[in-house]
This record gives structure tokens, sequence and C-alpha cells, in this order.
């Protein structure tokens, strides 16, 4: 097992990337938690996307899922959407957990950071699946009535 290690780095104004990796512990979130809300500490509500990297986790403990939801959180103040990338079964599910319990919050889960990019620019156009409805014509059978002669 690798042991879990963190990086939290400040890619522009409006972006914050944190990336985890290996056995995540309780430790290793709380540390992260701690250094991202220092690189944020200046910036205004809403006012970066965040990527956090879950592709080089191996595993994590209950303690750590929870810290991690812990660091959502905190972000939230300073976040307009949060990217998580998960590439395999723990990433996901660890990334699923969040995203089910970040109430109120703009979080989505993608396999890349290719993927992420549309949504984090906000040109990701309409997810919900539900297409646009065309205009009816004017005429419909209640209008076309015979007139009796």
């Amino acid at each position: 097992m690798a042991m879990g290690q963190y990086q939290v780095a400040r890619k522009s104004a409006d972006q914050l990337e944190i990336a985890l990796s290996g056995e995540l512990t309780e430790r290793v979130v709380v540390a992260c938690d701690a250094d991202a809300r220092a690189q944020l500490s200046a910036t205004k509500p809403s006012g970066v996307a965040v990527i956090v990297d879950l592709t080089g986790v191996t595993g994590y403990s209950l303690e750590a899922r929870d810290a991690l939801l812990n660091l959502q959180r905190s972000l939230a103040g300073k976040a307009r959407q949060t990217a998580y990338l998960a590439d395999c079964a723990a990433a996901r599910s660890l990334s699923l957990w969040v995203r089910h319990m970040a109430e109120g919050q703009s979080v989505s889960i993608f396999a890349t950071r290719d993927d992420a990019a549309p949504w984090l620019a906000g040109t990701a156009g309409p997810t919900t699946g539900v297409r646009p409805v065309a205009r009816a014509r004017r005429t419909t059978p209640a209008s076309r009535r015979k007139v009796a002669g």
C-alpha cells in the first residue's frame, strides 16, 4: 500500500487543483484541507473553480472519506464549482459519496481532466438530457372547425 499524499496548487486566480493519491487517511486529508484553506483565504466567494484529482487514490478509510466531505464543505464558500476526477472504483465511490453529501453545491464527477474542462468553463451545455421543445404549429384539430352549410 502506498501511503497517502496530497498536493494543492493554485493554477490561476480562478482555479485551484487538489491531487490526492495512495491510501488516504484522515490525517492526509485534514492536512490537505488546511493547505487548501490557506490557498483560498484571500479569494472572494464563488471566485474559483476547483479540480480534485482522485485518480491516484488506491484506497481510503471511513475517517478519510468524512474528512474529504469536510474539505468539500470548506470549499463551498470559495468554489463556484468543483470537478472530481475519478477513474477507478475507489476514487469513483469516494467522489460519489462527496457529491451525494455536498448539499447545494455544484459538484460533478469526470473520468479525465479533458472531460471536466468544458463543464468548468461553462460551455458543456445542458446535462439534463431534456431536449428543447419545438413550438407547435398554429393549426390544430380544434382550430379547424368545419362550417356546417
